[in-house]
């Protein structure tokens, strides 16, 4: 997870769940995320009241926004209490990283937690991008070819891949997606055809011996 800021909790109301998902900027989060907690035919079927909080962003560690980077703890929740959060530090960037420009794609490497919080920019660049893409599980090195052609191109494919608490293929499934690393093997011509994908799919498979060394099933 990255860290964004100290807030104080100024209120909090109960509002109906249909009125908080009625929001527009809630439907940029299950586009951009691909939460279906977010969807608005659930919300909207659902007579439950939820609690909005108004908050007010703090100045401590501001300098740390954006950069500081923690273990994902337990639960489902974004936001955490500092007073019952004892997190594990992984990484302390040099500079923000929604402030830093997308790479290349052959220089396009993320983890899972990344994937979940790249800036707009960058999702911007992987739903333009189709192509053939490799998953290294960092527990163990174990590899996977995939192939990205449809619907948000690589941003949706590697979303697809962490969305659950396991793998979405059949040799992933046993498989803590949050140790996933992504990276791009090559891109093909937005014109391309399913199948030309595939096969380009395919000749990585054979390259990288994924089928039989790594987690590929066919």
């Amino acid at each position: 997870m990255i860290f964004v800021g100290l807030y104080d909790v100024m209120s909090h109301d109960p509002v109906m769940t249909s009125q908080i998902y009625a929001d527009p900027r809630f439907q940029v989060i299950a586009d951009d995320f691909g939460d279906a907690a977010t969807a608005m035919a659930i919300a909207q079927a659902s007579d439950a009241e939820q609690t909005v909080f108004r908050m007010q962003l703090r100045d401590e560690l501001r300098a740390l926004r954006g950069r500081l980077q923690i273990e994902v703890p337990g639960g489902r929740a974004y936001a955490r209490l500092a007073e019952n959060l004892d997190p594990i530090v992984t990484s302390v960037t040099e500079a923000p990283v929604h402030a830093t420009p997308a790479p290349d794609w052959d220089a396009f490497v993320v983890s899972a937690v990344e994937v979940r919080s790249l800036p707009a920019s960058w999702r911007a660049r992987l739903r333009e991008w189709r192509g053939v893409y490799l998953i290294v599980d960092e527990r163990d090195g174990a590899r996977y070819v995939g192939a990205a052609y449809g619907a948000d191109n690589l941003l949706g494919r590697w979303r697809d891949h962490i969305a659950g608490e396991h793998g979405t293929t059949v040799n992933l499934q046993d498989r803590d997606p949050t140790s996933f690393r992504f990276s791009i093997l090559e891109l093909v011509a937005p014109t391309a055809t399913p199948d030309d994908v595939l096969a380009c799919e395919g000749r990585w498979k054979i390259r990288l011996h994924t089928r039989r060394f790594g987690l590929n099933a066919n």
